[in-house]
């Protein structure tokens, strides 16, 4: 009986780590390759300034996690890069086994920051036919890479697609029919369940 037992404890356990490291893979999975690089670029600005001030980055007091707003505040930073950073710093204590800080405090600074921040959103001029036409003569229609390239611009104007949509394309993406050609986006930047979306291209 006993050797059942601890047979059983051993597949139970066997079964616990598997399906724990299953569950650690699919989580980071669902955030981005982009936005877990920047979540460490604000996780490795957070420890600097720590260090600097003789801040423990872990476990982070909920006044210290203020302060670190608002020393962000005066490098003049985006309220969507410091609300980033923020996230950062509640993700690596979770994955330490930590309870995260209280984000109250550091919320309502960036509040006041947002209010306080003019509001200048500058937008990237919109490409032009003009633009197309220098963008697809740089592209040598001898080689197999420039005609990959004139047909990726083509494409990614046609569809007013992202550059990490169009570099996460798949030749089996592409299809004919009737109307003209269906693309596959697998993953978009707004498409955040990742279940992806079918573009028609006329």
């Amino acid at each position: 009986v006993m050797s059942h037992s601890v047979t059983q404890v051993e597949r139970r356990q066997a079964a616990d780590d598997r399906l724990a490291a299953k569950a650690r893979e699919l989580s980071r999975l669902a955030t981005s390759a982009a936005t877990r690089r920047a979540y460490q670029a604000s996780w490795r600005r957070y420890t600097k300034w720590c260090h600097g001030y003789g801040y423990e980055p872990l476990p982070c007091a909920p006044d210290t996690l203020a302060k670190f707003v608002a020393s962000m505040t005066e490098s003049d930073d985006s309220p969507n890069g410091i609300d980033r950073a923020i996230n950062a710093i509640v993700i690596a204590h979770k994955e330490a086994g930590l309870k995260p800080p209280d984000t109250r405090p550091a919320r309502k600074a960036l509040r006041g920051y947002r209010k306080e921040r003019p509001r200048t959103r500058r937008k990237a001029p919109p490409v032009t036919v003009d633009d197309l036409r220098a963008m697809v003569a740089t592209c040598d229609p001898g080689t197999v890479q420039g005609v990959r390239d004139r047909a990726v611009i083509l494409l990614g104007f046609a569809m007013m697609a992202r550059r990490s949509e169009l570099a996460g394309l798949d030749v089996t993406d592409v299809k004919l029919d009737q109307r003209g050609m269906i693309v596959r986006v697998r993953s978009s930047k707004t498409d955040h369940d990742a279940e992806g979306i079918d573009v028609h291209v006329v």
